[in-house]
């Protein structure tokens, strides 16, 4: 990773941030759950093939 220069950092354009009263009034929230699920099973004999499953389920709800 390189070092920036100051004539670098000059040319980069400025904008300044609303108000924070502003900021506050804008607020999304995101609720996420996992589930998660697994299970294996492996009977002891000979040439005996392990089985395995899992399943996740994801969900994500938003409100604004």
């Amino acid at each position: 990773m390189r070092e920036i220069t100051p004539s670098e950092i000059d040319g980069q354009a400025l904008e300044l941030l609303p108000p924070r009263e502003t900021l506050d009034t804008y607020v999304n929230w995101a609720d996420v759950e996992a589930f998660n699920v697994a299970a294996a099973a492996n009977i002891e004999s000979e040439d005996a093939t392990a089985n395995a499953l899992a399943l996740q389920l994801i969900g994500v709800f938003q409100t604004q």
